[in-house]
């Protein structure tokens, strides 16, 4: 989700392009158009977005209309003990409690899948975690916006070429920060990002819809 630095082109983040994208598809009462604000942070596990008081900050500006999307799952694979049944799963549900204790609707998304690819085949590179993030919204009755689903459906489609444009990629002598070159298959490109823009605001559209006219949705899915 998160906003890249601009060291980092040609990568983006999706959560930039939601504001635009999901205000495309609601139209207000008042006309006046929904603000989405994009907190995520690069890098961030689900401990590290709590310990460096970044969740907190949301937190103390949460109001009842809100909806707040909780993504992880890429750093924390990296942390033995943040595993899709232990920490990862404890930390999750508790940005569950958390949202809802501010009488805000979280939404859980899992991760998008990378494009990691074996002869014919996309190989899922996020283990438990998917299932993990998964069961939580099933258990807790709450919205999921199934992202490894949906992005390895796209990846699939379009096959081994054509989804490298998704992606971070890019040819050698194009840029000071990557002289060599590119082939970045976790991160976006601009048209990915914009690509998961649009598969997460049609997924979260009505929800974000009843929430603005204060109607009840069936957990949006």
């Amino acid at each position: 989700m998160a906003a890249r630095p601009i060291h980092e082109k040609p990568s983006f983040g999706w959560g930039v392009h939601l504001g635009a994208t999901l205000n495309a598809r609601i139209s207000t009462v008042t006309g006046e158009p929904i603000p989405v604000f994009n907190i995520a942070k690069g890098g961030a596990s689900t401990d590290s977005f709590r310990e460096e008081g970044l969740w907190k900050a949301l937190l103390a500006e949460l109001t009842p209309i809100d909806v707040v999307l909780i993504q992880f799952a890429h750093n924390d694979q990296k942390l033995g003990h943040l595993s899709p049944a232990g920490g990862f799963s404890a930390n999750m549900e508790r940005f569950t409690d958390d949202v809802q204790e501010c009488g805000a609707l979280p939404i859980l998304c899992t991760p998008p899948a990378r494009r990691t690819w074996s002869g014919e085949e996309l190989i899922n590179s996020h283990g438990d975690y998917p299932d993990a993030t998964r069961r939580l919204a099933e258990r807790r009755q709450i919205p999921l916006v199934d992202l490894t689903a949906s992005t390895t459906e796209l990846i699939r489609t379009l096959g081994s070429s054509e989804s490298a444009r998704l992606y971070a990629h890019l040819p050698p002598g194009l840029s000071p920060s990557y002289p060599d070159g590119l082939a970045d298959n976790t991160h976006f490109s601009f048209a990915g990002a914009c690509a998961v823009a649009e598969i997460v605001a049609d997924e979260i559209e009505e929800v974000v819809r009843a929430r603005v006219h204060g109607t009840s949705p069936d957990a949006g899915r």
